[in-house]
């Protein structure tokens, strides 16, 4: 038997959450085009280019399709991730919620400038924020033919390059954040 004291500690509550419903595929998930980036920061995307791979924002359109053939055949990419990604629909339903709806995160594409541009993985900013100049790495998935190998250090590289570089450098501009996590 629990005293008083002990009892008005005890608080009675539910959690009756249900997770949404994702709609039937629409092409408004794909994007207008030109489809904008909806990004809080300037992008130099002539910074964002090695001799090995270079970095494109994350277009719906031109790289959904062949992201999730590549997931859906490897889908341990996704088990720490805590949205589903198991589909084309779910994808684009996740990168317009999660990505392109908001201007702080922004998702590019890693291109293997050695496999004739082929799209080997993707990258991304998030949490951009511009009074602490600040930003983080996050949601990196290389596909697994290109996993140890030079390209995710990289992309990598030049990500951090390009947030860390000063805005004023003419050769190749950056971001002038102070962090990146």
């Amino acid at each position: 038997m629990l005293t008083p004291y002990e009892a008005s500690y005890i608080i009675a509550y539910i959690n009756s959450y249900k997770a949404p419903e994702i709609p039937e595929l629409s092409s408004e998930y794909y994007g207008p085009d030109p489809y904008d980036i909806n990004w809080v920061m300037p992008l130099h995307e002539a910074t964002l280019k090695s001799d090995r791979v270079k970095l494109t924002p994350f277009i719906p359109s031109l790289h959904a399709r062949e992201y999730t053939k590549q997931t859906t055949t490897h889908p341990e990419l996704h088990r720490r991730f805590v949205f589903d990604l198991t589909s084309l629909n779910k994808i684009l339903m996740q990168v317009e919620l999660t990505i392109c709806s908001q201007p702080l995160p922004i998702l590019f594409t890693i291109i293997n400038k050695a496999c004739r541009g082929a799209l080997v993985g993707v990258i991304g900013l998030l949490n951009t924020l511009l009074f602490n100049l600040s930003t983080e790495i996050g949601w990196v998935i290389m596909f697994p033919v290109f996993q140890c190998m030079y390209v995710s250090s990289n992309a990598i590289s030049l990500l951090l390059q390009y947030c860390l570089e000063l805005p004023s450098d003419l050769e190749r501009p950056g971001l002038g954040f102070r962090r990146v996590q």
